[in-house]
């Protein structure tokens, strides 16, 4: 992997159906916020290997941070369908399913709020603190 003016390729073709390659690839494509570019590793790391479930709880994550809820949810099940004991990926789902783009009119609440284990409002960022 080669960084140059902010992005970043592939110095091998012969990495074009190695998974893990691909997941690690959009792992350091996700941490320099190149999230277009980030989904389509995970993509194809899953391309490759569908029964590699990290890359589906990751991609989950960028599509959430895109706010493309419904599609996280949707790859957050997945990786659980794979591997239904990964915690951090339950949690994933979970705070996923906070966010939501069909509020009620009479009665929003912004997505970044939720409420705690004592039905305290709280807003996300220390919700799991």
């Amino acid at each position: 992997i080669v960084l140059r003016a902010g992005r970043l390729r592939e110095s091998d073709r012969a990495v074009a159906q190695f998974a893990p390659a691909h997941y690690n690839l959009a792992n350091t494509l996700e941490s320099h916020t190149l999230l277009e570019e980030a989904i389509a590793e995970y993509q194809q790391a899953i391309q490759c290997d569908s029964n590699y479930y990290e890359p589906h709880n990751n991609l989950g994550g960028v599509l959430q941070a895109q706010g493309k809820v419904k599609e996280a949810q949707a790859s957050y099940r997945q990786a659980l369908a794979l591997n239904p004991n990964a915690a951090q990926t339950h949690s994933n789902l979970l705070f996923c399913l906070n966010y939501t783009d069909d509020l009620p009119a009479d009665n929003p609440q912004p997505a970044s709020t939720c409420r705690d284990r004592q039905g305290k409002q709280t807003t996300t960022s220390n919700f799991y603190a």
